[in-house]
């Protein structure tokens, strides 16, 4: 797998040589589970049904975090080259609610957090 490279606010990234940047490996398939993560769902045209429902399990009242946390782990593994969610943590302190994730993928095991 191959993708530009996104910083912190989600913008590309241009190298030194004025190109855009790329991720390879096991790189590219942490960027895109963290940008899975943050796709709520609704907001993609042609899969509607995909991303995570925030509005329900999130911001509806008080957070489920055990639904989330379930939902977590179903949205990661429609990652390309995701094999297996190893661990998937969310807490909740104040009014944060934060995941790290420990993935198995083709090119190795990873950790992800947001």
């Amino acid at each position: 797998m191959r993708t530009f490279v996104a910083d912190a606010l989600n913008d590309l990234v241009i190298g030194s040589n004025g190109n855009l940047n790329t991720y390879g490996d096991i790189n590219a398939i942490a960027q895109t589970a963290r940008q899975f993560m943050q796709a709520r769902r609704g907001e993609m045209i042609h899969k509607a049904d995909e991303g995570v429902p925030f509005d329900p399990v999130v911001w509806g009242g008080s957070p489920n975090v055990a639904q989330f946390e379930a939902v977590g782990r179903a949205r990661l593994l429609q990652v390309p080259d995701v094999l297996e969610v190893l661990e998937f943590t969310a807490t909740q302190q104040g009014d944060v609610l934060t995941y790290t994730a420990v993935i198995r993928t083709t090119a190795g095991e990873t950790t992800i957090n947001g």
